[in-house]
């Protein structure tokens, strides 16, 4: 059942309820004093230098495990090609090579030997 009695009082001064700025209005309010600006000061975060130095990291070695693993999961897109098929290849498979070649260069040089060092020793 609905309540016909209001709990907001009006008595007192005259106030028009509908034009006033409630807690969501959009209403720009006017500054009290001269000095005084309408736009809030907002804070800035700031970010420490650990935070940007260990998602950089976190960034190059995931790259480094994508450029890795390409060559072997896709080898017939990603393959390094002989100097003679290198002079007549055409930019794409150019850019194909270079992938596979770094990929394999992080295989070889940095994933291959984590991985060995956490595997199970049998």
């Amino acid at each position: 059942m609905v309540n016909s009695v209001s709990m907001v009082g009006f008595r007192g001064e005259n106030v028009d309820l509908l034009s006033r700025p409630g807690k969501f209005s959009s209403v720009q309010q006017q500054p009290k004093e001269k000095g005084e600006t309408l736009t809030p000061q907002v804070e800035k975060k700031s970010v420490s230098t650990c935070k940007k130095v260990v998602g950089v990291l976190a960034g190059l070695v995931v790259l480094a495990s994508i450029l890795a693993k390409l060559p072997k999961y896709l080898p017939n897109t990603f393959k390094t090609l002989k100097k003679e098929d290198l002079a007549d290849a055409k930019f794409l498979q150019k850019l194909t090579h270079y992938i596979a070649l770094a990929g394999n260069t992080i295989r070889e040089n940095t994933y291959d030997k984590v991985v060995k060092l956490f595997s199970k020793k049998a």
